[in-house]
């Protein structure tokens, strides 16, 4: 897997070893070997990664068409989040929750997996929440999928404060994946946002979610 170098990954602490599962499932690199020490540390971390929340319990198949053709790989049984990070795979339509006070935006919680996300709700002329919670949480949905040879991230949030988050992408190519920063822009309070790519993309991690002042519509 090559890396861009970035300076947010260094955040993903265990998610970095994790992600190398992707990369070792894509059809143009080599598999690691089950004694191979990378993959054993790999296979450690997952484990202990699952003991403490909700993994994927089935594998799936994807297939991207490049301009070399067509490749495929395996989805990896990845948590859905996991030290401040949220992990999406194409066809992926998952609910999480935060803290409905925005200040621990920094621990993600895997909710439910859905069929479709919500539309925004107007209440008295203003957007208000879709599933108001009894508890402290707020939910915070996405959807992630293939359109054409292109990608789509449709967001739903039901948190009352602007939210940004960071995005990390890796995108097949015929050698492999390529890992990169995108951009990506903030959420309104109780709305919904789209983010869209024109190329094929393996899988998106999601991080460094934040509340920012409110008329910051800045895409970066």
């Amino acid at each position: 897997m090559r890396s861009s170098g970035i300076a947010r990954l260094r955040m993903f602490g265990m998610a970095g070893i994790l992600l190398c599962s992707l990369a070792s499932s894509a059809v143009a690199l080599p598999e690691l070997a089950p004694s191979d020490p990378a993959e054993a540390a790999r296979a450690k971390s997952l484990e202990e990664a699952c003991a403490r929340t909700t993994c994927r319990t089935q594998s799936r198949e994807l297939q991207f068409k490049l301009s070399s053709g067509t490749v495929s790989m395996q989805t990896d049984l990845l948590p859905y989040a996991d030290e401040s990070n949220i992990f999406l795979y194409p066809g992926d339509t998952i609910e999480f929750d935060f803290a409905a006070d925005g200040k621990s935006m920094d621990a993600p919680h895997f909710s439910r997996l859905v069929d479709r996300l919500e539309d925004p709700k107007l209440g008295n002329g203003a957007l208000v929440s879709t599933s108001p919670r009894a508890d402290s949480r707020a939910n915070f949905s996405f959807q992630f999928a293939q359109d054409g040879t292109g990608m789509t991230l449709k967001v739903k949030s039901d948190i009352g404060y602007h939210v940004k988050y960071d995005v990390i992408m890796f995108v097949p190519e015929k050698d492999g994946l390529k890992q990169s920063y995108t951009s990506s822009c903030p959420v309104i309070p109780y709305g919904s946002a789209y983010e869209t790519w024109p190329h094929p993309i393996a899988m998106i991690v999601l991080t460094g979610f934040r509340v920012v002042p409110d008329g910051d519509y800045t895409c970066k």
